[in-house]
């Protein structure tokens, strides 16, 4: 079982916790909606039962959670959509051959069809509703719009997919980093200040930054945070103090004071040298920042571009669009002609460019251009 997942908007205020079995907690306070299933053998709990899978559609906060039942799964979809406010909706679809009832543990939410439990009903059952074969109805937590008219889960995750793809545009032939990312930026968008951990603090708000949010409401908070960061590398700096204090000179930059940004820049610069950026990928917010530098790595002149290149992507596309590097914004992709990769590029303004894992006798100054690399050596 999986810890639980926090659902929300970006922006707005209402959030809640989706639990491995899939009982929503609103974070309001107001009691949890747990659910369970009247299929054709017997009640299946899902918090009790073996069968339970869960997952975030691509990535996003649209909590899947199914459960097995004779016939097939029933499946139930957790969200918030920002109509009225911002309201919790929870979407079932039976995918088994039989009709079936789904229990509630809120009579007050808004549905179809709600009636009364029946004798027998597992105790906190307070509201069930009948589920065909093949249906999918949903149930609101809140006033406002009809159920039905509400968008759709998979409305949600892509509408949360388009949106995060504002930021650093990166595209890997990996499947498992891009949702990964699509998590990790989600999260950042509902996450709030943390203090405990200044470096995620920072890379928190430059996510959130880059993806829209006004980067005014960080100035304090990334500022102070970036002190802490800056006294916590004195004991030996780490990729990811470097990586924290550039991010913080970003907000800082976005939000119009340049000067507390350029002097984020020289703390960052009296690091000198870090330590080498992990091999496997890290945990939370610093996953993102981890795949972006595998692609567009700030140096002291400018950027390495796709210093982090994995020779399993041989003969694939890579690309990054809008990584920061220092005052730079770089946009690079990588093609193939035959054993050859061709490297495209624009840094606005022009920096210093190197290319040292497939070519380091490559470099370049031009604010654009193009270039057939030397034959990269298996890795």
């Amino acid at each position: 079982m999986t810890a639980s997942v926090t659902i929300g908007t970006a922006g707005g205020l209402v959030r809640a916790a989706v639990s491995a079995w899939g009982a929503v907690h609103p974070q309001d306070g107001t009691v949890p909606l747990d659910w369970v299933v009247a299929a054709d053998d017997r009640w299946h709990v899902p918090r009790v039962e073996s069968t339970v899978r869960q997952h975030r559609v691509s990535g996003t906060p649209v909590v899947a959670t199914a459960v097995r039942v004779p016939g097939g799964d029933i499946v139930q979809r957790a969200y918030v959509v920002a109509e009225a406010g911002g309201l919790i909706v929870i979407e079932l679809e039976n995918q088994s051959r039989l009709p079936v009832a789904i229990g509630l543990t809120r009579a007050d939410v808004r549905a179809a069809r709600l009636a009364t439990p029946p004798p027998g009903a597992p105790d906190g059952v307070l509201a069930v509703m009948p589920l065909a074969h093949g249906a999918t109805v949903r149930v609101v937590i809140g006033s406002g719009p009809p159920p039905d008219r509400l968008p759709s889960a998979e409305q949600v995750a892509r509408g949360w997919v388009t949106h995060v793809d504002r930021g650093v545009r990166v595209v890997v032939p990996d499947d498992a980093l891009t949702e990964r990312l699509i998590m990790t930026r989600c999260d950042a968008l509902l996450a709030d200040a943390d203090p405990s951990d200044p470096i995620a603090l920072t890379l928190t708000a430059a996510e959130q930054c880059r993806l829209g949010e006004r980067a005014s409401a960080w100035v304090v908070p990334v500022a102070d945070a970036a002190v802490a960061v800056a006294k916590e590398a004195r004991r030996g700096p780490a990729w990811d103090h470097a990586v924290a204090l550039e991010a913080a000179a970003d907000v800082l930059r976005r939000s119009g004071d340049a000067r507390a940004a350029g002097d984020v820049e020289a703390m960052r610069a009296r690091l000198g040298a870090v330590g080498s950026d992990p091999c496997t990928p890290p945990d939370g917010v610093r996953f993102a920042a981890w795949l972006v530098r595998r692609l567009v790595r700030p140096t002291v002149a400018g950027a390495d571009l796709f210093a982090g290149y994995d020779d399993a992507w041989r003969g694939r596309g890579v690309e990054a669009y809008g990584a920061p590097a220092g005052r730079s914004t770089i946009g690079a992709a990588l093609r193939w002609h035959g054993a050859r990769p061709a490297l495209l590029w624009e840094a606005s303004p022009p920096v210093k460019l190197a290319c040292t894992a497939l070519d380091p006798s490559w470099s370049t100054a031009a604010e654009r251009g193009e270039t057939l690399l030397a034959t990269p050596v298996s890795q």
